[in-house]
């Protein structure tokens, strides 16, 4: 049903007893129609543009143990999900059963580079608290967004490090013509735990080899030598997950074709009488 204002009664009544000009008429509808918009105007004057804060959790990588990782903590409108840029954020981390802060920053982010030294689905625990203070370096939000916090998050840490003993190689050969080889030898040895004062010793060159000369010792050291073998180890400690790369260089006569010629001799990496691991001679193919 349609509302009719008083004044417009009155007006109507008016014109009907007295001369009323389409004027007039006119005036009264501007009237109620600017009233309208007035009211229109208003209501989107009161329109919400602004939500409450969210915390988004990100990492800067996949987290590993020994490998270095960011957590970073963004606070986001979860209206317009625009980044908020007042107030505070810090980041607490669960140490001993006990929350402690461990990094602070102005909005809209704050992160915090770790280390995990443990594997696991949870092995470290974080949370992140919003306020909007102004703090070091910031800008207050003055009572556009409510302080809050977030529940503890879990990060979960792989271990890439190997479940025991190994040793493997890569052969590299270069022709210097004339028959003449140039070989790289490389092992690379890897333990699940610390281990100290390690030998990894073996042949050099295969036996049989007249005429070899190694012209590179890289980190190793002679054991013997003759015009047939000559035989190097390397000694030192090993670190639990951290592959140590032992590397020499030889040159000897060699010639192609051939299917899995033999290049180095057996080798063993051990600690007193205890054997840690073998591996046997390396093998080179060529057309």
């Amino acid at each position: 049903m349609k509302t009719i204002k008083l004044g417009s009664i009155a007006l109507l009544f008016f014109c009907i007893f007295s001369a009323c000009t389409k004027d007039d008429l006119d005036y009264e509808t501007n009237v109620i129609s600017t009233s309208t918009n007035k009211a229109a105007k208003t209501i989107a004057q009161n329109e919400v543009t602004t939500g409450e804060v969210e915390l988004i959790r990100s990492l800067s990588g996949e987290a590993k143990v020994n490998s270095p990782v960011t957590i970073i903590y963004t606070a986001k409108d979860d209206f317009n999900g625009k980044d908020i840029t007042c107030g505070q954020i810090m980041i607490f981390q669960l140490i001993n059963a006990e929350w402690v802060k461990v990094a602070q920053s102005a909005a809209p982010s704050a992160s915090y580079e770790f280390t995990p030294q443990q594997a696991g689905i949870c092995a470290y625990e974080f949370k992140a608290h919003f306020n909007g203070g102004a703090g070091p370096d910031g800008n207050p939000c003055q009572g556009t967004y409510k302080a809050m916090q977030t529940e503890g998050e879990c990060v979960e840490v792989s271990n890439d490090c190997v479940t025991e003993f190994t040793i493997d190689s890569d052969v590299n050969a270069n022709d210097l013509g004339n028959g003449l080889y140039e070989f790289t030898i490389s092992y690379t040895l890897t333990s699940p735990e610390d281990v100290t004062n390690v030998k990894f010793q073996g042949g050099a060159t295969a036996g049989g080899n007249s005429g070899h000369a190694i012209i590179d010792f890289g980190n190793t050291i002679v054991v013997n030598a003759n015009n047939n073998n000559t035989v190097v180890k390397w000694n030192g400690d090993l670190l639990a997950c951290e592959p140590q790369v032992v590397t020499f260089k030889y040159q000897r006569n060699f010639a192609c074709p051939a299917t899995d010629a033999q290049v180095t001799g057996n080798w063993k990496a051990s600690v007193g009488e205890t054997i840690l691991g073998e591996i046997a001679p390396l093998i080179f193919s060529c057309n």
